[in-house]
């Protein structure tokens, strides 16, 4: 089966059959690594544990949720009460 960018693909029930008749007590060499498609720190899979990105977006949210936060938080300091989505006195 090919995808449409012409690659060879493998279907799930293929995986799953190579994997069955795989042995468990095979030898894996001294030199063996664990598979990584990014070449980051072979020890954790991408897929396990993906890298993590830092964006102009989430600096950008960041500094949003730290301006709500400290309005609610400086609206409470002042004596005034937004439990209920109105301020309130008390």
């Amino acid at each position: 089966m090919t995808d449409t960018t012409g690659t060879e693909t493998i279907s799930d029930e293929d995986l799953e059959r190579l994997a069955l008749a795989a042995s468990a007590d095979a030898e894996l060499p001294d030199d063996a690594v664990p598979w990584s498609p990014s070449g980051r720190d072979p020890l954790i899979a991408d897929w396990y544990m993906p890298a993590p990105t830092a964006t102009r977006r989430d600096l950008k949210t960041r500094v949003v949720t730290a301006v709500v936060v400290g309005s609610i938080v400086a609206i409470n300091a002042a004596g005034l009460c937004v439990t209920y989505g109105r301020v309130v006195l008390g």
